[in-house]
């Protein structure tokens, strides 16, 4: 007769084999988030103007000649979230990037009026633009993070 024990055992060990992609996704996954970084990291150092994001700029209230900036290429840009930590599951293999914005793009008062926010959301629009140029990157689209408007990330797809 076989224990419970041993029949939970089976069990979780027969549900992780479905959960946890292969090696070769794996591998794929991190090909491709390493491309993407380098991808980021090479965008050149450009002007940023308010027009590229006038819908949200005018949306948080904020006059757009207070808000055009040099972007600068991010400081670090670091794998993050579950992928990082090995715990991917299937069926879609995802991977979180960080990207460390330089202090150069930010004036000290930028947290008051949102204004901070609407340079980061900027910031974003000049390295979707550039992903959407690669032939490397298939889509590239709009999100929130955890469902606050003023934290947008963008979803990008090799």
């Amino acid at each position: 007769m076989v224990s419970a024990e041993y029949s939970i055992d089976l069990k979780l060990s027969e549900l992780l084999k479905q959960a946890r992609p292969s090696a070769t996704s794996l591998r794929a996954a991190g090909e491709a988030t390493d491309a993407v970084g380098e991808l980021i990291k090479s965008v050149p150092p450009q002007q940023a103007a308010a027009e590229a994001a006038s819908g949200f700029v005018r949306d948080l209230g904020l006059a757009a000649e207070k808000l055009a900036f040099s972007f600068r290429p991010p400081e670090v840009v670091r794998l993050a979230g579950s992928h990082a930590a090995g715990a991917v599951t299937r069926p879609d293999v995802a991977a979180d990037l960080l990207v460390r914005l330089p202090k150069e793009c930010f004036h000290e008062k930028d947290f008051l009026n949102h204004r901070y926010h609407a340079k980061r959301c900027l910031y974003l629009c000049v390295i979707e633009k550039s992903l959407r140029s690669s032939p490397l990157i298939r889509k590239v689209s709009w999100s929130t993070f955890q469902d606050e408007a003023r934290k947008p990330v963008l979803h990008v797809y090799p």
